[in-house]
C-alpha cells in the first residue's frame, strides 16, 4: 500500500513513493470511504529527481499541472462546496522510480 499517513482529528499527513515509473498509484486504497477530505494538499519530495504528475486514474492531459510538479512544487485542492474528495480518487505518477509526495489533508 503506498500510504502512510498520520491522522490527527481534522487533519492528516502521509506520503506516497511511485515504485514504479509510469504506473500511478493511488495515494489511498481503502474502499470504505474513511479517507474524505475538503482539502488537500500534494507536494512533490525535495529529493525528487524526476517530476510528479498528480490527477486521477487517467492522468491525461486534463489534469493539473499538464508538466507535474517539480521538486517542491505543490498542488492543492479545496472543496467550497462542502463535497469532500476521496484520497482513493487521487493518482499520481512518477517520471522516476522512487519519486513521491508528502500529502496534508483536512476535514
Amino acid at each position: 500500500m503506498p500510504l502512510n499517513m498520520d491522522i490527527s482529528g481534522g487533519f492528516g499527513a502521509g506520503e506516497a513513493i511511485v515504485a514504479t515509473a509510469g504506473t500511478p498509484i493511488q495515494l489511498d486504497t481503502s474502499t470504505d470511504g474513511s479517507q474524505l477530505w475538503r482539502s488537500i494538499v500534494i507536494r512533490a519530495k525535495n529529493d525528487n529527481t524526476g517530476r510528479i504528475t498528480p490527477g486521477n486514474v487517467t492522468l491525461g492531459a486534463t489534469n493539473w499541472p499538464n508538466d507535474g510538479l517539480a521538486a517542491d512544487e505543490q498542488v492543492a485542492w479545496e472543496s467550497l462546496s462542502g463535497n469532500a474528495v476521496d484520497l482513493a480518487q487521487i493518482y499520481i505518477d512518477a517520471a522516476t522510480s522512487g519519486d513521491g509526495v508528502d500529502f496534508f489533508v483536512g476535514k
